[in-house]
């Protein structure tokens, strides 16, 4: 595997080093991502003095691997663990190497989605989420073998099963006389439920890792489909514990965060959440244009 390192200017105080941000592919595209988000947002940072790492999984960019030809392929992939055990290996060697206490993880869509997946697997190496318009949604099956499995998957939520069971297919249609009160349990379960095509493993780690205090931010495209989604998941979480997560939305914005200024609010919002939750691993950072 194959990375960048921004070095982190000079003139930190005693916590120089210890702590790291380490973006990942945003789907099967080199590290630097669309538009150089990736590298922009690194050079940011690493100017507060926080060191700063962008890595190409296998077969992307410039590391080794069979090339990813087909993006759904590589979505499917991963969303079943492909990269998982490559990404928490990385992460352990960078901190060895570097000498870091732990990493805040994320990146773009398929690399935010990435690092909420591997969270149990970090244990204290993991000190944040950096979340940029994560889609967690399931790909829609294809094949039979995947719509079993879909369905497989679904029965082991009971608001999915409820779902089923009040839906409009066959199975719905035994359970008619006692519909009623099946949807007098949904409604009471409503501010629980999560959406039907979720990712739900990252889901779990996710508010399992916020229950125990690790920070996130989430940056999304004001109003548009990921921001609503997302929204939508952390409703799920325990409120008394959604206080360590912070959802920044950029206006007139698209998927990519490169429409108008999204890029430098999408800086800006990134080194203002670093320095307030890690004050001591960075320098003063000017959070204008928050």
């Amino acid at each position: 595997m194959v990375g960048t390192m921004h070095v982190p200017s000079a003139g930190t105080g005693p916590d120089k080093g210890r702590v790291g941000l380490l973006l990942l592919n945003g789907g099967p595209v080199p590290r630097a991502g669309s538009g150089d988000l990736t590298a922009y947002l690194s050079d940011r940072l690493a100017e507060q003095g926080v060191p700063c790492f962008r890595f190409d999984l296998q077969g992307l960019g410039e590391s080794t691997g069979p090339s990813w030809s087909d993006g759904d392929l590589f979505w499917r992939k991963a969303q079943r663990g492909y990269n998982d055990s490559a990404v928490i290996e990385l992460a352990e060697y960078l901190c060895r190497r570097f000498e870091l206490r732990g990493v805040m993880l994320g990146g773009l869509c398929a690399g935010g989605v990435l690092s909420l997946r591997v969270a149990r697997g970090l244990g204290e190496r993991l000190l944040g989420f950096v979340l940029l318009e994560p889609n967690i949604r399931i790909s829609p099956p294809v094949t039979r073998m995947q719509k079993v499995h879909r369905l497989l998957s679904r029965l082991k939520s009971i608001d999915e099963v409820l779902a089923i069971l009040t839906g409009g297919n066959r199975y719905a249609r035994l359970f008619r006389p006692v519909h009623p009160l099946l949807k007098r349990i949904i409604e009471r379960r409503a501010h629980l439920r999560l959406p039907g095509d979720v990712q739900r493993e990252p889901v779990s780690q996710w508010r399992k890792v916020t229950c125990d205090g690790v920070p996130s931010l989430i940056v999304v495209a004001q109003d548009r489909d990921i921001d609503h989604y997302v929204e939508s998941i952390v409703r799920t979480f325990p409120q008394a514990k959604r206080d360590v997560i912070r959802t920044v939305r950029i206006p007139n914005s698209n998927h990519i965060l490169l429409a108008e200024d999204s890029r430098q609010r999408t800086g800006d919002a990134l080194c203002a959440w670093v320095a307030e939750s890690f004050p001591r691993a960075t320098h003063a950072i000017d959070g204008a244009g928050l």
